[in-house]
């Protein structure tokens, strides 16, 4: 009888407004990802904060085809990924950001970070203005609070 693997994906504001309504003990981690955690419960936004130094080659939002490697944060090992995902996956075949809401050990961002980059994530219903202005908040508040300097990408549709 094979073990069966029940991962369970919420997006990243639901998972953290509890610890803000005092029903938690509070969770700082550092700068960058405080500022990435706040930011996301005040627009509602999914953002993800990644360590650029870490990423091989470039980043591309695509489907998963089943081969990719996944090693979630906090965790040491690969699992599973499942074709027709959509993630963030870099030139190693790497996932960065399975659906939007879970991230990996390779990038994670702790204070040793130097270089980051943060996606900032909308849907149909999410306005091109409050993409734009989020995006500009982190690097205000980053580049506030951490020093360094920061600029907004627009990714190129393929």
């Amino acid at each position: 009888m094979k073990a069966k693997l029940k991962i369970s994906f919420y997006p990243r504001a639901n998972y953290f407004n509890p610890h803000c309504k005092g029903n938690s003990p509070q969770m700082w981690v550092n700068k960058m990802v405080d500022i990435n955690n706040i930011i996301s419960l005040d627009s509602k936004l999914t953002l993800g904060a990644h360590n650029i130094d870490n990423v091989s080659g470039n980043v591309t939002l695509r489907f998963t085809n089943g081969t990719e490697r996944f090693v979630p944060l906090g965790q040491t090992e690969p699992i599973p990924v499942s074709p027709h995902e959509y993630s963030y996956i870099d030139d190693s075949n790497e996932v960065l950001c399975r659906l939007e809401i879970r991230q990996v050990q390779k990038t994670l961002v702790d204070e040793t970070a130097c270089n980051v980059f943060y996606i900032v994530l909308g849907n149909e219903a999410t306005s091109d203005e409050l993409l734009l202005q989020t995006a500009q908040q982190i690097i205000d508040l980053t580049t506030k609070y951490s020093g360094g300097e920061g600029e907004i990408i627009i990714p190129k549709i393929i």
